[in-house]
């Protein structure tokens, strides 16, 4: 249901590099880009993140509870995914894991502190 998530960055050019290394795993390709933001397109059709300077100017800052999950086909591909996540330099939020009968997942913190969960339901 969700096409889109925004992520609002206090150094976007950090953000960007961040964002650019974590979609490129993901086969994601860049499809906007301006001086406020630049939007990832997954090929598969999945969605997209857009990176962005807030527009109000003030500070961006992690909303508590928000989390932007991040869908992949195999949990093997989850433990990929979470541990270049953290070469990148997010922060480790939880080890990839069997949280459910159906349901595999990984978290961690991006460079401004945004939470991020990669999962599975192919367990």
């Amino acid at each position: 249901m969700i096409r889109f998530i925004t992520i609002g960055g206090n150094d976007l050019k950090r953000a960007i590099i961040f964002y650019y290394s974590l979609t490129s795993l993901l086969d994601a390709k860049v499809i906007m880009e301006n001086n406020r933001m630049k939007i990832y397109w997954s090929i598969w059709g999945k969605g997209s993140i857009a990176i962005c300077n807030l527009k109000n100017l003030e500070t961006a800052s992690a909303g508590n509870g928000n989390m932007i999950a991040i869908n992949l086909d195999l949990s093997e591909d989850v433990a990929i995914v979470y541990s270049y996540n953290l070469e990148l330099g997010a922060i480790d939020y939880g080890k990839p894991g069997k949280r459910s009968s159906t349901f595999y997942g990984a978290y961690a913190k991006d460079l401004d502190n945004n939470k991020l969960c990669f999962y599975s339901r192919s367990i």
